[in-house]
């Protein structure tokens, strides 16, 4: 047989690790970096498959001493735990899985048993696929049979069986698809309302181990040890140091009204009706830019009279179009030809490049949900073999970031950036943590749709009414039955009392005699009056401790489909409009990788403070640390020191002093002596010394921190003396913004599209309306101030940001003649001005929006009066 390496192994230091097995047992395993797997490694890492025999030639030439009996108990070893995996192992995107094994199959004789036996079953297997319904059944277990004598393989279900009812009956007209369309809207709409928490809090993490433009190797985060560990709430394994997240709504006006439409229900008796105009005065009016590239929404079709009623599917649909039907996608070329749209669409969509993930689940039963088909070259392939090896990417080779307040997926071997996708409908929070990661870091910028506001809010009730929007209901009622409701002991509860029981709250709360069991997506239609059903009920209660009954659909099956005989479930896709969508894809730019040399220890040359302090008293504690820091620099030869506000999530001061290193204990103890009062006095909850790792890829690369640290140092001096003047944060902000963009050597109409990329949909006009006049006669920056400075206080401004302004001049020149720049140039001034405003206002990034939208706006409207001004000049001139 012949071997490769597995492509979700990772190298971190002298181990190797595999994420999971699967067995369904293993969450993680390693084995040691030693010499003999460096050489299967790099010998293997080439792409080649090479077959035992070979592998065990190749380290025995290597160790001539060891007996074969050792090396081949080595590489089985790798074999057995997955490190190598056979040629055997069929990929699950675009691949006949049978006709696979079958070709890989040589015919040597230890082997040729099982290949004739294969081939046997896979023409038994096509003859069976041409019997009608019902006439194959002796053939299907002739089939079974064959593979139940492969001892080798054990399985509960050797068969898997898909059924096709060909109709050309019409199930939509466009009266359907126009109500569809706008609950398809709807639901986007809402959306703007939910965050990924989760997501948002290890992004926050992210920041604060590495900073932005640093690209860490997946697993090598996703480590508790060496990097900040899993998000919260995954599972795969679990982050052993964090606790994960409620599932608690936030106080809000939207809750209210969700809350307000559930009394009004119970009280009258009635469904839970949604009403989108309601609903939007709730969320805040936006133009919104995440709409997914497309989507699928799953309804299951009635009808009542000569009219459909929509039900939406225990699923909803999926978060692109084709995943739901993608493992059916070889049925016919009609549904290959779909899938084929549905791929190209969402490539051409997307500002990344898209690579289709594909992999063996830990549970390999569910590797039936993963087979798929693709049109997309571009693959990442995992515990088996890849449809595409030339374009495959391994795990190893994939790196994550923050850039622009978001995380990011990159190709070590081309720097570009990726997302990952798959036209299946395999649950993510069933995966790896890497996988999952990889995932939700490429759905982010997609809107989670699919997971309602109202859920968070109606989950602490035990009886939820059937809850609708139009002629569409999006969940029929529902009731949690646990021994509260039932009244029963604490004590292990006998079938006999549990059904008395069960049957009593059953005729107390109107519970109808069919309904769905319900676990997840998972239904299962039960009928009271059967007993085996009252024993189904009874195993889940003892298995759960408590059961979801979920009410029925109402109305007929389509009389249009098989006479009304099976019941009607539809798919359908929405894409985004591409006319309006169409982004170019996003350049490659100079990779940063983690480098853990990149930090400083404390005491080594710089010592890094974390300040726990309330919001309230920030402007006090940094008056204090201010002062603390000034006196320091008279007796002491301090080369540097600066701070900053932070929250992870508790508000505290960055404070960052360098010194030369005989110096540094004696800075420690004095800052001792200096913070004692204000802990004492309560100001200060407590503080924290850490490795301080500098953001030299944000600031432009190692050489050129150094300057940026000079700049902090005095815009940290700049900004205390600030605050003791400053009335109009507003103002203040604005000039100083502005004042750093002249500083830099920013052109006017430059600046203009700086500030509208980082305003980009945020709308202050009602804040800005009643200034604007103001803003624009006095803020005159591309005049030297020489308005703004006829005010006495004004002028004091302008001399305290003018102290900044030889640091910032010096910066900017060497960054323009840098040509190893590991940021854009564009994103390290906005850099510096950012971390400005968070002195000067804290970490209110609204109010820092607010600002640049001022500031904007400000500058827009000058627009006319600088070209006069120009104008005049050359006139003058002349």
């Amino acid at each position: 047989m012949d071997f490769q390496l597995n492509s979700s192994l990772y190298i971190i230091g002298n181990r190797v690790f595999l994420p999971y097995n699967t067995d369904s047992k293993t969450d993680k395993i390693s084995i040691n970096f030693n010499k003999p797997f460096e050489m299967v490694y790099t010998h293997l890492r080439r792409g080649d498959f090479l077959s035992f025999d070979n592998l065990v030639a190749y380290l025995q030439a290597e160790y001539p001493e060891r007996n074969k009996e050792v090396v081949e108990l080595f590489l089985k070893t790798l074999i057995e735990k997955e490190f190598l995996i056979s040629s055997l192992r069929p990929p699950l995107s675009n691949t006949d899985e049978l006709g696979w094994v079958i070709s890989k199959l040589n015919d040597f004789s230890a082997v040729k048993h099982y290949r004739n036996l294969l081939m046997d079953i896979q023409k038994d297997i096509s003859t069976y696929q041409n019997t009608e319904i019902g006439e194959g059944i002796v053939l299907y277990k002739t089939i079974v049979s064959k593979l139940k004598s492969i001892e080798e393989i054990h399985s509960k279900s050797y068969l898997q069986v898909d059924c096709e009812i060909q109709t050309n009956s019409l199930v939509l007209v466009k009266e359907d698809l126009n109500q569809l369309e706008d609950f398809a809207s709807f639901l986007l709409e809402i959306s703007k309302y939910q965050k990924n928490k989760y997501l948002e809090e290890f992004k926050l993490r992210f920041l604060e181990r590495y900073g932005e433009y640093i690209d860490v190797p997946i697993y090598e985060l996703l480590d508790e040890t060496l990097g900040i560990g899993a998000p919260l709430n995954y599972s795969q394994p679990q982050n052993r140091y964090i606790t994960p997240l409620k599932n608690l709504a936030e106080k809000n006006e939207l809750r209210d009204y969700f809350i307000n439409k559930y009394i009004r229900a119970i009280k009258m008796n009635t469904s839970i009706t949604l009403d989108g105009r309601e609903i939007s005065s709730y969320i805040e009016n936006k133009r919104n830019e995440r709409v997914p590239k497309n989507l699928e929404l799953n309804f299951l079709v009635k009808e009542f009279g000569n009219k459909k009623k929509f039900y939406l599917g225990p699923n909803v649909g999926s978060n692109k179009a084709g995943k739901t039907f993608g493992r059916f996608a070889y049925f016919s070329k009609q549904f290959l030809e779909v899938m084929k749209e549905f791929d190209d669409q969402f490539i051409a969509s997307s500002k990344e490049e898209v690579y289709e993930l594909v992999y063996l689940p830990k549970n390999i039963r569910s590797g039936n949900v993963t087979r798929d088909f693709t049109i997309n070259h571009k693959n990442i392939s995992l515990h088996t073999n890849s449809y595409d090896r030339e374009n495959e990417v391994k795990m190893t080779d994939i790196l994550i970031g923050v850039e622009k307040d978001k995380l990011y997926l990159r190709n070590r071997l081309d720097n570009k950036k990726i997302l990952v996708t798959s036209n299946n409908m395999l649950n993510p929070m069933m995966a790896d943590n890497g996988i999952r990661l990889m995932q939700e870091v490429s759905l982010q910028d997609e809107l989670s749709w699919s997971h309602f506001p109202w859920s968070e809010v109606y989950s602490m009730f035990s009886y939820v009414p059937q809850i609708e929007y139009k002629n569409i209901v999006i969940e029929t009622e529902l009731w949690k039955i646990n021994k509260y409701v039932l009244e029963l002991p604490n004590k292990k509860t006998k079938k006999e009392q549990f059904i008395r029981h069960f049957r009593a709250i059953k005729t107390k709360l109107k519970i109808p005699d069919v309904f769905y069991l319900q676990s997840a997506d998972n239904r299962i239609l039960v009928d009271i009056n059967e007993p085996v059903y009252i024993d189904l009920i009874y195993r889940k209660y003892k298995q759960q401790g408590e059961i979801m009954i979920r009410g029925i659909e109402r109305g007929e099956n389509l009389k249009s489909i098989c006479n009304g005989e099976k019941p009607v479930e539809v798919v359908l896709p929405f894409y985004r409009n591409l006319e309006n969508s169409m982004e170019a894809k996003i350049n490659t730019k100079i990779s940063n990788n983690i480098n853990g040399s990149n930090g400083f220890s404390p005491f080594e040359n710089w010592l890094f403070y974390k300040i726990y302090c309330s919001n309230e008293n920030e402007e006090e504690i940094i008056k204090f640390v201010n002062y603390f820091t000034e006196e320091l620099s008279v007796n002491l030869p301090v080369i540097t020191t600066y701070f900053m506000r932070y929250s992870d999530p508790l508000p505290h001061i960055r404070l960052r002093i360098k010194a030369e290193k005989p110096h540094i204990f004696e800075i420690a103890e004095r800052f001792n002596h200096f913070i004692a009062p204000l802990q004492h006095s309560r100001l200060v909850s407590k503080y924290i010394i850490d490795t301080y790792y500098p953001e030299n890829e944000r600031y432009g690369g190692q050489e050129l921190m150094p300057l940026a640290e000079q700049i902090f140092q005095i815009d940290s001096k700049v900004v205390v003396k600030l605050m003791d003047i400053v009335e109009h944060k507003e103002e203040i902000g604005v000039v100083s913004v502005l004042h750093y963009l002249n500083s830099f050597g920013i052109t006017f109409e430059k600046q203009i599209e700086l500030l509208e990329a980082s305003v980009g949909n945020d709308n202050f006009t009602s804040d800005f309306k009643d200034i604007k006049n103001d803003y624009i006669n006095l803020l005159d920056s591309y005049n030297h101030w020489e308005t703004f400075k006829k005010d006495k206080k004004s002028r004091k401004f302008i001399e305290l940001m003018d102290l900044r302004q030889n640091a910032i001049q010096e910066y900017a020149k060497l960054l323009r003649e840098s040509d190893s720049l590991t940021n854009y140039l564009e994103d390290i001034i906005l850099s510096v001005v950012h971390l400005h405003c968070n002195r000067l206002f804290g970490t209110d990034r609204e109010f820092e929006r607010k600002i640049y939208f001022f500031a904007l706006h400000t500058l827009k409207g000058q627009r006319y009066k600088r070209k006069m001004m120009i104008e005049n000049e050359k006139n003058n001139q002349k």
